[in-house]
């Protein structure tokens, strides 16, 4: 009995051991997808000696992001993100006067981050710049952005230490509910028997 009462804790033990692995083999499954995308993440027609000249500045990209934030066009978003597969253009576009500035406590590391907003109105737009082959690019939010910005481990951490947590809560549960069970039968069950 003891012995079977044993193993099955050994498998509980196990179990909640590859439980609390898991963020740690999403983590992995996440890197190993989106490290790749670095190799043949830009399009070599965009960082020409034309491209990296007319863009060879953080203030000629500014200008270039803030007619983007006025007036979303696919050819520009193209251009400024020189990303071999862009994706789609964001459709939030500004209106009237439109200015900007730039966020440099929060920024990542070799990047640049730029709060575009209407003078008079309440909405803005984010962008994140970076230097790339000698010039700048606009960096859309992709999973690759979080990857190199290390961002995604200000979701990740939070959401494994909960997890451990959680498991902790459910190790110590049972490891009470076992110990209450052995001294149930060590001490309680025996004085019934005896009185009896």
């Amino acid at each position: 009995m003891q012995k079977a009462a044993e193993n099955g804790v050994g498998r509980i033990l196990l179990w909640i051991g590859g439980l609390a692995l898991l963020p740690l083999l999403f983590a992995g499954i996440y890197i190993l997808l989106v490290s790749p995308q670095e190799r043949d993440r830009f399009d070599a027609q965009y960082f020409d000696t034309g491209f990296q000249q007319k863009y060879a500045g953080f203030a000629d990209v500014l200008e270039a992001g803030q007619s983007l934030a006025s007036s979303p066009e696919d050819g520009l978003y193209r251009e400024l993100t020189g990303l071999t597969v862009p994706g789609t253009v964001p459709e939030n576009s500004l209106n009237g006067d439109v200015r900007y500035f730039r966020l440099p406590d929060d920024e990542p590391p070799d990047y640049r981050i730029i709060r575009y907003y209407e003078h008079l109105g309440k909405r803005s737009v984010v962008h994140y710049y970076t230097e790339v082959d000698g010039r700048w690019v606009l960096v859309p939010r992709d999973a690759y952005f979080y990857y190199d910005t290390g961002l995604w481990l200000q979701t990740w951490m939070p959401l494994t230490v909960t997890w451990w947590i959680i498991l902790s809560g459910v190790l110590l549960t049972l490891f009470l509910r076992h110990r209450g069970l052995m001294w149930r039968r060590l001490w309680i069950m025996p004085r019934v028997n005896d009185t009896g």
